[in-house]
């Protein structure tokens, strides 16, 4: 618990003293839509001062011979100051046809601030925040879960970028459940202005437990300045994994709400 708090601490210092230390300018509501989903680094652009960001979607997987959907996924970006955006996930419903978990999962807070005036073409991101006690045990786990989140990117040329995430999880209120480790790879294409593609690998583990792999693609289509649509299908690359998963979603951004 200790060396948790401490991570946690030292997290929350950096992401407070950073936007003191550096006044480089971010997005704006000039700048089109940028979204976390559908693909799982969080390496897009933070929303807006004043604007607010709402990414929703919905999703069915199938894994240990049961099929599951889940939703509506649904994640809140609200812009507090410039490269700085306050995260909440609302808790979505996982219904299991047959056998197999149901319930709503957690509520989840965070904060997430981008490091902006790094040399080009890199950028960095990092966030921090816990997922409250508020779902079903057997969906959610038990007790609060404070996670540290690190995305970064490299544009490798005009259109084509490569983005790569950590994250750890941490489940203080289970002492029988270690941390969870994911990693991410991702490489992301600009099709024309408003189609996106990308492929990406991930990773997750736990001590004492088998890896989770898995591989997918999908697209984004941004049907105006602040409307946009993604599709996500994956598989699962080993026995641990889920056979296949598909998402959709559909996201907007409200500006200058204050």
């Amino acid at each position: 618990m200790k060396g948790i708090s401490t991570l946690l601490c030292a997290v929350g210092l950096g992401l407070a003293v950073w936007p003191a230390a550096v006044r480089a300018e971010c997005s704006t509501i000039a700048d089109p839509i940028d979204t976390d989903r559908p693909d799982s680094p969080d390496d897009s652009a933070t929303v807006p001062p004043g604007s607010l960001q709402i990414e929703t979607g919905a999703g069915v997987l199938r894994g240990g011979g049961v099929t599951s959907l889940d939703a509506p996924e649904t994640r809140l970006r609200l812009g507090i100051q410039s490269c700085t955006e306050v995260v909440v996930d609302l808790p979505d419903y996982t219904h299991a046809f047959g056998q197999g978990a149901r319930g709503f999962g957690d509520a989840a807070a965070g904060i997430k601030h981008q490091f902006d005036g790094l040399p080009e073409p890199f950028q960095l991101w990092a966030a921090a925040g816990v997922a409250l006690p508020t779902g079903a045990r057997a969906v959610a786990g038990r007790g609060a879960q404070p996670y540290v989140q690190v995305p970064a990117s490299v544009e490798l040329e005009e259109g084509v970028t490569l983005a790569a995430q950590y994250v750890a999880t941490f489940h203080p209120g289970d002492i029988e459940t270690a941390t969870d480790h994911q990693a991410s790879l991702d490489l992301e294409c600009d099709l024309t202005d408003t189609l996106g593609m990308f492929v990406e690998y991930t990773g997750t583990y736990r001590h004492g437990s088998a890896p989770s792999n898995t591989a997918d693609l999908g697209a984004s289509y941004r049907l105006d300045q602040t409307h946009q649509l993604d599709i996500l299908l994956g598989k699962g690359l080993n026995g641990a994994a889920p056979d296949w998963y598909f998402t959709i979603g559909y996201s907007l951004r409200l500006d200058q709400l204050f």
